[in-house]
Formats: structure tokens, sequence, C-alpha cells
């Protein structure tokens, strides 16, 4: 299944964002994302991580994303290629739409669902931009990659990414489970499939939100 998501690399394009596969020379700025508080009000940015750890880390994104096992990328600004967010698809897993959700649009048989999640850097917050790198990560899923499931997770505090995710039109598929990364947690939780996606998407398009 991997082999359907290798990629050396991963370049997203959005009218103002371009989503791609973090290389060293982004170390320093993404250092920077990564180790502000204030781009983490509802936890402490990681203890102990060093500009030569985050090189480190981004040669294993490199890695993972060439072996398809996922795609952590940064996101910069089309017109100044200056770093302000990170995110992508933390996971490619095959799940048959009706072990994953409760009601489905798709047809039964395996489908490929990916996990995707996002930071935004806090000075460029309320611009649009967090909503049309979701949309955009969403579409590629989609059209690039043919997954047809999609989740993504925060914890229990963040009050700012459930309004986010309602503003997207996905509050019918919030909910609750232990974590994908910590079955010793329980956070909040949207699991959604393509046929609900166009559905969000087309409110969106009526409504003038929609950003791609």
């Amino acid at each position: 299944m991997s082999s359907r998501f290798a990629r050396p690399a991963y370049e997203i394009k959005s009218p103002r964002l371009i989503v791609r596969t973090a290389t060293n020379s982004d170390a320093e700025d993404f250092y920077d994302l990564m180790t502000n508080p204030e781009n983490f009000p509802f936890e402490e940015p990681e203890k102990n991580l060093t500009i030569e750890r985050l090189r480190t880390r981004i040669d294993k994104f490199t890695e993972f994303t060439a072996e398809g096992k996922n795609a952590f990328m940064v996101v910069v600004l089309q017109d100044t290629n200056q770093l302000i967010g990170y995110g992508g698809y933390n996971t490619f897993e095959s799940i048959d739409p009706a072990e994953f959700l409760t009601e489905t649009t798709l047809s039964p048989g395996k489908k490929y669902m990916t996990d995707f999640g996002i930071i935004i850097d806090h000075r460029y917050r309320r611009k649009g931009y967090g909503l049309e790198l979701i949309s955009a990560l969403v579409e590629y899923a989609r059209v690039e990659l043919d997954c047809e499931l999609f989740r993504a997770e925060t914890g229990n505090d963040n009050e700012s990414w459930r309004a986010f995710m309602r503003a997207v039109g996905l509050t019918d598929f919030e909910g609750r489970h232990k974590a994908s990364y910590d079955a010793n947690q329980v956070v909040w939780v949207w699991k959604f499939d393509s046929g609900h996606w166009d559905e969000a998407k087309e409110k969106m398009q009526a409504n003038g939100k929609w950003l791609l």
C-alpha cells in the first residue's frame, strides 16, 4: 500500500500557499515555529528541541515520505516564501468505511484513509490560511492519493480548533475517542468521508468561504 503514497517529496499549491516537504534550509524558521509558546496555547511547546535535532527530524520526514508512511510538510507563503506553518498527513491506512464511520456515503469495501493536522504561526492566524490549508490537504488527498476517508484530532482544551471545524462545516462529524497517538488520552475527533466533504465544500462555496 505504501507505494501509492511514496514520493521523493510532496508539493501542494493553493492560491496563497505552498505546502511542501521540509528541507534543511527550513530548519531555523521551523524551529522558531515549534518553540514559540504563542503557537501552542493549549499545550507546551516541545521541550529540549534544538535546531540540530530538528534537522535530524527533517531527514526522517523525508525518509518516511519516500517510504509512503506519512507526509509531514511545512507551509510557506507563495509570494514571500515565508514559513508560516506546519501540517500534513499523519498516516495512510486502508479501512472499510462501515468500520470507520457510523454513517457513510461510500460503497462497502476498503478505502484509503488519512489523518491530517496543521499548525499556523500565531502571527498569521485569522487570515483564512488555516481554511485554505485544510482545503488544499483534503482536496489533494482525494484527487492525487485516492483517499476517501479522513480524520482529525485535537486535545480537550482546544476550543479554537473546534470552532474552526464548525466553520468548515464538519460539526456533525465531531466525536470523542481514544487518541490515535496515545491510547491513554480521550480527545476530540472528526471522522468523515469524501461525500461528507463535498457537502461541506458546497456550503462553503455557496457562502463565499471556499478559498481554492
